[in-house]
């Protein structure tokens, strides 16, 4: 097993580490700050069908910043427009 250390790793990399802690800690809830950057289209994908499954079984309170289009496909309960 190879040992790399987060601070070492690729932005992308380390964005799915991140991003596995979040959805593997138990957390009552989860605030995501653009969770798609950084992030190849596969794990993009992933983490929307994850966050749709974590919406619809309301697992947790997620609350997910986000500008980037991809991320506006996800299920939500309420949304909030800042202007």
């Amino acid at each position: 097993q190879m040992a790399i250390p987060i601070g070492k790793m690729s932005t992308g990399t380390r964005r799915k580490v991140w991003l596995t802690a979040a959805l593997v800690v138990g957390c009552a809830t989860v605030l995501l700050d653009e969770p798609m950057n950084a992030l190849d289209g596969n794990s993009s994908l992933y983490l929307r069908q994850r966050l749709n499954r974590a919406a619809m079984q309301r697992e947790r309170c997620w609350i997910v910043a986000s500008h980037v289009e991809p991320c506006q496909d996800v299920s939500v309960l309420n949304t909030l427009t800042l202007p």
